[in-house]
């Protein structure tokens, strides 16, 4: 029997998302991440699955990724039938019950804790998201799937575009180009040598016959940087589609995953996507990668 092709998987993984995201229900998410648990998020999103049981009505209730607004942690994002997702800050755990009130009930969009609408215009006297000050200077490439997706949730992925990319480096470009268009791209270590990957990768390939060792570094050992586990927790599969095409474009057998033991959501993502998942993905775009992950 052939393999799925990747446009067949999509439009599975489109389906699957969209039981998710009915417009006609009303979608509720709650932004969790290390950061966010700290200051009472998981709380959060228990009252509100609990609250939304008490009320007797309809609304689909997800975790999501954080989006990097830390000091107005829990984030809860939330779109209503025949309105725009609205993002709202500081919804801690005792409003929960009115907050749901005013917003399934009283037709009360609480401009009071909102952040930005994630649309087009603004509604209700709330600004857009995008005109926040801390948003307006910002391009969001790595983190465009951040508060949306379920991390660790491969239909999620695939439906906005997870492993597309991956999909046209083994069917349409050989391990040489991949290189070439890394090392067009620019694209830099971010250590203090700004080496080019493109060339670093490109020693990979040309080395001798053997097993070949691609290690990711999350240690994030320096101060203040959180960017590696901001990508675990919230969308942990770019991850593994970056293993997997750098992996094929070097050659590479085997993986080695380096995270620090205290990101515990991190780690615990990344256990449970490491190799049946591999195995799934390398699988069904009919390409045997070969590779062997380690976490």
């Amino acid at each position: 029997m052939p393999s799925e092709t990747y446009q067949q998987l999509q439009e599975r993984a489109r389906q699957a998302w969209a039981a998710w995201d009915d417009p006609s229900v009303p979608r509720i998410s709650v932004g969790v991440s290390a950061s966010s648990l700290a200051v009472g998020a998981g709380r959060t999103l228990e009252a509100i699955r609990q609250e939304v049981a008490r009320m007797g009505v309809q609304a689909n209730v997800l975790e999501v990724g954080d989006i990097g607004f830390s000091w107005a942690d829990p984030i809860v994002h939330v779109a209503l039938p025949d309105r725009p997702r609205v993002t709202y800050g500081n919804v801690t755990p005792d409003i929960v019950p009115a907050f749901l009130a005013d917003l399934l009930q009283n037709d009360n969009l609480r401009p009071d804790l909102a952040l930005g609408v994630q649309g087009p215009e603004a509604v209700a006297g709330i600004p857009l998201l995008r005109d926040q000050p801390w948003m307006v200077h910002q391009l969001r490439l790595i983190m465009t799937n951040f508060g949306h997706i379920e991390p660790g949730n491969l239909w999620h992925s695939i439906a906005r575009g997870g492993f597309a990319p991956f999909d046209k480096a083994l069917h349409e470009m050989t391990p040489q180009q991949v290189i070439d268009e890394v090392r067009t791209s620019g694209l830099r270590g971010r250590g203090g040598a700004l080496f080019s990957a493109g060339v670093k990768w490109g020693f990979m390939l040309n080395a001798p016959p053997g097993d070949k060792y691609l290690a990711i570094n999350g240690e994030e050992g320096d101060p203040g940087a959180f960017t590696d586990v901001a990508i675990i927790e919230s969308d942990p599969h770019q991850l593994l589609e970056g293993i997997l095409i750098a992996a094929y474009a070097m050659g590479c057998t085997r993986t080695y995953v380096h995270l620090r033991a205290e990101y515990h959501i991190a780690v615990d993502v990344v256990r449970r996507i490491q190799r049946a998942r591999v195995a799934c993905i390398a699988q069904t775009v009919r390409v045997a990668v070969g590779l062997t992950w380690v976490a």
